[in-house]
């Protein structure tokens, strides 16, 4: 069961569910106070492919509209792992399924959650940025860990990207090139007067690109 996240001030609900889940037959779990009502009522299956309004009513004759939103899960598709799809949600979980059935092969968890993008993947391996400060090195196949790296004295990281052995990451005032296959930093850029790495770097040509938040120019390095 996912819990929903309500904003009383705006009068909205909204819950991210997994990616395979069927959206158009949910029925949820309503909890009201005493005496109040709800329309449509609980325990009713709705089709939650689209935005669905529900009227809760107090004691008093009073009441209230919400508006319920539900998203599925972005998957990550790789064709090069071409048996399983990968996806992020927002309790700190990283999923692999089952390209063909849809059923979850495995399930990796952090203390905080996965953000920035999608996965980066070479040979078999996942790399994965953390609110937590640190890249995941993860097995495709089976979720074992074979690395993690602390991005020091930095702000949260940015989505990594694969290239020739190495993985780049920014995180804060930083640009990372880290081993591929160890996670051992080969080496650091610090960009000029602080201004924080922002997105995703893209290499091309040996030159590694990357854009830097408060500044609106693009910096590359050898």
């Amino acid at each position: 069961m996912v819990d929903a996240a309500i904003d009383v001030t705006n009068k909205s609900i909204t819950a991210t569910l997994p990616a395979t889940t069927d959206l158009t037959k949910l029925v949820p779990t309503i909890t009201l106070s005493d005496k109040a009502t709800i329309s449509p009522a609980k325990g009713v299956a709705q089709d939650f492919s689209k935005e669905v309004s529900y009227t809760v009513t107090d004691e008093d004759g009073s009441t209230q509209f919400y508006k319920v939103n539900v998203k599925k899960e972005e998957l990550v598709v790789n064709n090069t792992l071409n048996d399983m799809v990968f996806a992020i949600n927002g309790n700190r979980k990283l999923f692999g399924f089952d390209a063909t059935t849809g059923s979850k092969k495995w399930e990796f968890s952090s203390t905080r959650v996965f953000t920035n993008g999608a996965p980066a993947y070479h040979n078999g391996i996942l790399y994965v940025s953390n609110e937590d400060k640190k890249i995941y090195a993860i097995d495709a196949k089976n979720s074992l860990k074979k690395w993690e790296y602390l991005i020091e004295n930095s702000g949260e990281s940015t989505a990594p990207v694969y290239s020739n052995g190495l993985v780049y990451c920014g995180g804060g005032e930083k640009l990372f090139a880290l081993d591929a296959e160890s996670g051992v930093k080969k080496w650091e850029y610090k960009n000029s007067g602080n201004a924080y790495v922002s997105g995703t770097p893209t290499i091309l040509d040996g030159l590694v690109y990357f854009n830097t938040g408060g500044t609106g120019y693009s910096f590359f390095i050898s």
